[in-house]
């Protein structure tokens, strides 16, 4: 007799009973009145960036696109791979923090166990985040075959036999903004050099991958590196104070 759940239903429900451990620790808790603080303490910052999406959209997004569909490559190819990999939250986003944490309690390693609780949190924050920013903006995929400034398509977007048509869910980047959420804590509380710069190249690799594969435009994966960097920031500062950071 077959078993009534697949393997990935296995996963799910692991990561729904960490979930649920992450709400009981409070690390969602009083998240809107720091970030609203940061924002306003960097408002030229966030200006900044809003007018270098705008840029994006309008004059790199469209000629970036054509250049990336008649520059193909093996070598590309497999890097694109490697980044749509860890951009999965089954395979990497979400297992790795979750297999990581139960390691780190199994050998009574406190503080990775936190940090790495904390990156979780990150990431299963923005992962949520970005579903809606995706339906606010409705904008189309590079490979639904139209404009690059085609955004609000509601329409398009509750038509079909699904829930949402993914063709027209491209701003921002999911497995973006979740990688970005994630490597920002654990790049922040890293005492060595070259694991730090790992999980500085992870979210480079998502990007490069969900470009490639035609799945996401350039100001896509900038808009959900910045949001994802913001998050990741204000979770370290948030619930992080009591973990001796690099810094110190």
């Amino acid at each position: 007799m077959e078993s009534v759940l697949k393997p990935s239903a296995y996963l799910y429900l692991i990561f729904l009973f960490f979930l649920i451990y992450l709400v009981r620790e409070k690390y969602f808790h009083g998240f809107f009145l720091p970030a609203a603080q940061k924002i306003r303490k960097n408002f030229l910052y966030i200006l900044l960036f809003l007018m270098v999406t705008l840029f994006t959209i309008f004059l790199l997004d469209g000629p970036l696109m054509s250049f990336i569909k008649t520059h193909r490559s093996k070598f590309a190819e497999g890097i694109a791979g490697i980044g749509n990999i860890l951009g999965k939250g089954d395979m990497f986003i979400f297992s790795f923090p979750v297999t990581a944490f139960v390691i780190a309690m199994l050998f009574k390693k406190e503080y990775y166990q936190k940090v790495f609780a904390l990156s979780a949190a990150s990431a299963f924050f923005s992962g949520i985040l970005v579903q809606a920013l995706k339906v606010i903006f409705a904008r189309a995929r590079p490979c639904a075959g139209v404009s690059h400034l085609s955004f609000f398509n509601w329409d398009k977007v509750f038509a079909g036999e699904k829930l949402f048509n993914a063709d027209f869910l491209s701003m921002a980047s999911g497995d973006v903004i979740t990688a970005m959420s994630l490597c920002v804590p654990l790049f922040y509380f890293s005492k060595h050099r070259l694991i730090r710069c790992i999980f500085l190249l992870i979210p480079l690799f998502v990007c490069f991958g969900r470009l490639y594969s035609l799945a996401h435009w350039a100001s896509d994966v900038f808009v959900a590196l910045g949001i994802g960097a913001f998050i990741g920031i204000v979770f370290c500062e948030k619930y992080g104070k009591d973990l001796v950071t690099v810094h110190a």
